[in-house]
């Protein structure tokens, strides 16, 4: 350990560049604070990677894009599972890519049972999920504000079906 006439302290290095510098893994067992300012608080490789807060907002910056994995381990390759599988990628060309899985992929309301609402695909359909409830159906609006009504169009046109 180094600890410099500054007070840089160093683990694992005998040139600390800054408050706390560690060369080599660390587990904290312990909550880690990040102050109150309003920054990137995380760099993550550079500023150019990294989670920061804004006024009244959680970001995280990238240099390309995000993906999501579940399972295997790290792989330097872009949107490389590493031996997992991708459950969707966001990037500023592809947009959000759920890539080549069937199945409802976009959940809006509801996980189980009768009342889901979402999109998916099966076979080669898109399909939109709309409940088997009562009253449950489709409705399409143009213009209007946001209504919690039964297919209240909150002053826009309207169509609906029920099946």
């Amino acid at each position: 350990m180094t600890i410099l006439p500054l007070g840089n302290v160093g683990i694992g290095t005998a040139f600390p560049a800054t408050k706390l510098d560690i060369a080599g893994d660390a587990t904290f067992l312990g909550r880690q604070f990040f102050g109150h300012g309003i920054r990137q608080i995380l760099n993550l490789f550079g500023e150019g990677f990294g989670i920061g807060v804004q006024t009244a907002n959680l970001y995280f910056r990238t240099g390309a894009g995000f993906a999501w994995h579940i399972g295997g381990v790290h792989a330097d390759g872009t949107y490389d599972p590493g031996g997992g599988a991708t459950l969707m990628t966001l990037d500023i060309n592809r947009g959000l890519d759920f890539g080549s899985r069937l199945g409802q992929l976009l959940s809006l309301w509801g996980s189980s049972g009768n009342r889901q609402f979402g999109m998916g695909i099966q076979a080669e359909t898109l399909y939109f999920r709309c409940g088997a409830g009562a009253g449950d159906g489709f409705a399409w609006h143009k213009g209007g504000v946001h209504s919690d009504g039964h297919r209240d169009p909150g002053g826009a046109r309207h169509s609906a079906y029920d099946d």
